[in-house]
């Protein structure tokens, strides 16, 4: 449930699951994804959400947590 506020801290739990939910909708209207973290690279965080690639921004990130591990 740690939070992820700097491009360091994302790029640090690459691996990991992450929650976020962003500022805006993408354009099927979705805010909220929650997935595996593949990687970082020029303010876009990759997640693995669903069986797909989704490219979000660091900027537009309302919040950013790790998932915790049960």
């Amino acid at each position: 449930d740690r939070p992820l506020r700097k491009p360091a801290d994302v790029a640090r739990f690459v691996g990991r699951k992450i929650d976020v939910r962003m500022r805006r909708p993408d354009e099927s209207g979705r805010r909220h994804f929650t997935g595996m973290l593949r990687g970082m690279e020029a303010g876009v965080a990759t997640l693995d959400v669903e069986g797909r690639a989704v490219a979000l921004e660091l900027e537009g990130m309302e919040r950013a947590r790790l998932v915790p591990d049960l």
